[in-house]
């Protein structure tokens, strides 16, 4: 197992267990840019967001499908 294999399980690892504090993290911080740009990039901040989110998710989903006969 490569290094960025390892690492890749770890980022999917940590994902799946503060997937949650990570997506408080994204609405605090889309909240504070919201308020000192007084809303003009709302739109924008809020795709970036749902993106990071997803992201998470996927990293975290990725942790817990079944390793395949290459992967083990």
């Amino acid at each position: 197992m490569s290094i960025i294999d390892k690492m890749k399980g770890k980022a999917g690892e940590l994902a799946r267990t503060h997937g949650d504090k990570v997506a408080g993290g994204l609405d605090k911080a889309t909240d504070a840019v919201n308020r000192r740009t007084e809303g003009k990039h709302a739109g924008k901040l809020a795709d970036i967001s749902q993106r990071a989110k997803a992201a998470v998710d996927g990293l975290a989903d990725q942790d817990r499908r079944p390793k395949g006969p290459e992967q083990v």
